[in-house]
This record gives structure tokens, sequence and C-alpha cells, in this order.
């Protein structure tokens, strides 16, 4: 488990050689909010607690991520992804409660995973979707177990298992066959939420899916940088 303090920026993130090694697609996530100056001062747990469902390191977290709260006169609860999001600017937190830390599920030395982003320009785009996605690979490179979530599509992250992954290679072709067998939980047919205009579906869910999932088997040795590598 790889833990964040409240007060780790994404910057901070993006230069930890243990989140690049073992919480790639987290690294890789922080490494595409806004501006530098943002990434210097912007934190993780403000991206979490804001709870905007475009916020970009929201979706990599989806995958068992736990959120630690501390209450004052009542010690200290711990909250599970599915119970910290109640709904666009919506969070389990009480007035007087705050996130003290964030603790990240590490990657296994058989998986790799990589997040991706669509957004109307390059850098300070706000999220139209995003798409984390973590691969579970066998000796002969097949596909063993998947697990995908979706961000700026509903009004909480969905998630899902990528039903038509296992068993196949992670390539665009061997993916795009898949994404018929995929479902995600609480993604809505209109594709969007309240204050949130729709894409066409060609732009995101039939795209991304099975890009994000060939992506994984291709993933960079940094955030920043492109070219094959091994997650961890």
């Amino acid at each position: 488990m790889l833990t964040l303090g409240a007060a780790v920026t994404h910057n901070q993130v993006v230069g930890s050689d243990l989140a690049v090694q073992h919480a790639f697609p987290l690294a890789r996530a922080c490494w595409l909010v806004g501006a530098p100056q943002i990434r210097n001062r912007g934190t993780v747990a403000g991206n979490l607690v804001t709870a905007s469902p475009a916020n970009d390191t929201i979706t990599p977290l989806g995958h068992g991520r736990q959120d630690h709260a501390g209450q004052r006169g009542r010690g200290e609860r711990t909250l599970a992804f599915g119970e910290f999001f109640h709904g666009v600017r919506r969070t389990a937190l009480q007035p007087d409660e705050m996130v003290v830390r964030i603790d990240v599920p590490i990657l296994r030395p058989s998986e790799r995973g990589t997040f991706l982003k669509l957004g109307l320009r390059q850098a300070q785009a706000i999220s139209l979707l995003n798409v984390a996605a973590v691969l579970d690979f066998d000796g002969d490179g097949r596909v063993t177990r998947a697990r995908i979530a979706m961000g700026a599509v509903a009004p909480t992250i969905p998630r899902g298992g990528g039903g038509g992954l296992p068993g196949r290679q992670a390539t665009q072709r061997g993916c795009g066959r898949a994404r018929s067998a995929t479902r995600f939980r609480g993604l809505p047919a209109d594709h969007g939420y309240p204050g949130r205009s729709r894409l066409p579906p060609r732009d995101g869910r039939r795209v991304h899916r099975p890009r994000a999932a060939a992506s994984c088997a291709t993933a960079p040795n940094a955030p920043g940088q492109p070219g094959p590598g091994r997650v961890a």
C-alpha cells in the first residue's frame, strides 16, 4: 500500500519513484493535471474532496482505494472509495472532518496500468472523459483480470471488470473485440450528469475503453515520457 498525506501535491506524486513504479495510473493522472503552477500547489486530497467527476486523480484511485478521515473528538474512520463519493461535489465528509491520508493499492508485478484523458486541448483542459485501466497478465501476455474506471461520465466514478478482456491479448484489436462485453456500474445512458454536456458515444465509451486497455501493454516508464516499459 502506498500512503499519501493530505498535503501531497500532484508534482510530488509525479516526482516520486515509488508512485511511478507502483501506482503509475495515479502518477500519469497527476502529470496531466492543469499547468506546472497548479501541480506544484494542488493536492491529490484536494482533488478528492472537491468531488468533481471530471477531476483527473479521482479515476485512477477507484480500484480498492480507501480514504482516511479524521473526526474531531470521535477518532478516525476509514472510508472505502464507494462510500466516500455521493455525487457531484458531494462526499461523506462531515463538517468536523477532514481527509488526513489516502491509501493507494500498489500494482502487482504482473499488473500494468495507465491513465488516458480526452480534453479540448493538450494542456490545462478539464476532462471531457478520462479512463484508468489496470490489467493483470499471465506468463503468455494474456489478460487474466481487468479493472477499468471512467471519469466525467456520471455523478460518481463508474467501475467495471472488463468482462470481455480476460483471455485476450491486450492489443487494440483484442480489446476492441472485448468492449461489447464490458459493463460499467453506474454509467448512465445519456453519458453525462447534471450541468455536463454530453459526448457522442464514438468520442467516449467506444473509443477510450479499448484504447486504455491496449495502452497498458506499452505503459511508459515515466508519466510524461512515451515508450514501452514495465509498471512494476
